[in-house]
């Protein structure tokens, strides 16, 4: 049991730290057929990814809602409303990854759930990731997701209306994260 024990540590993910510095979450949605950014300011990521072990690969995402920020402190409060997000009963979004698929030359598929408000829905995922071969090794990625926002019931009373919120939200995502130091 021993053997196996070691054996499953060495030929399995190995953890990452994510440095939230380096990396963001943003988003781009239309308002009154304007595109307008955003970001979400605190995030935490569990990573665990090794290309040759993908099995056992993976993210686990956080992000505090009520940390959006658009540079517009009138629409960030509606953000953070029950009209939106709601950070009184949900004050976070979830992303948890439960495949990771090779595409060629650095590019991955994830097929992953989020959890917005109560509403859940399997995605897919498509990313960039890179292995920087330093001292300490170097992981960057990046990817975008398309979602609707109707599906996790980002809208109430007015703002259903797609005149003045589009209905498609573009999510970009763009981390780097390094080997934990071992002491």
């Amino acid at each position: 049991l021993m053997v196996y024990a070691a054996w499953q540590s060495v030929y399995a993910a190995q953890p990452w730290v994510v440095n939230p510095q380096s990396s963001e979450i943003t988003f781009i949605a239309i308002q009154e057929g304007s595109a307008f950014t955003g970001h979400f300011e605190r995030f935490d990521i569990e990573l665990k990814f090794d290309p040759e072990h993908l099995d056992s690969s993976y993210f686990k995402v956080s992000i505090d809602t009520a940390s959006i920020n658009t540079h517009a402190p009138d629409r960030d409060e509606i953000l953070r409303s029950a009209e939106f997000f709601d950070i009184s009963q949900w004050p976070d979004a979830k992303f948890n990854t439960t495949q990771i698929t090779s595409l060629e030359n650095g590019f991955y598929l994830a097929t992953a759930t989020l959890k917005i408000r109560e509403k859940a829905q399997q995605l897919y995922f498509p990313f960039q990731l890179r292995i920087l071969k330093q001292d300490p090794p170097l992981l960057t990625a990046s990817g975008e997701l398309l979602i609707n926002r109707f599906d996790f019931d980002l809208a109430q009373g007015e703002w259903r209306d797609t005149r003045i919120i589009g209905e498609q939200v573009l999510i970009r995502v763009k981390l780097k994260a390094s080997k934990p130091i071992r002491r």
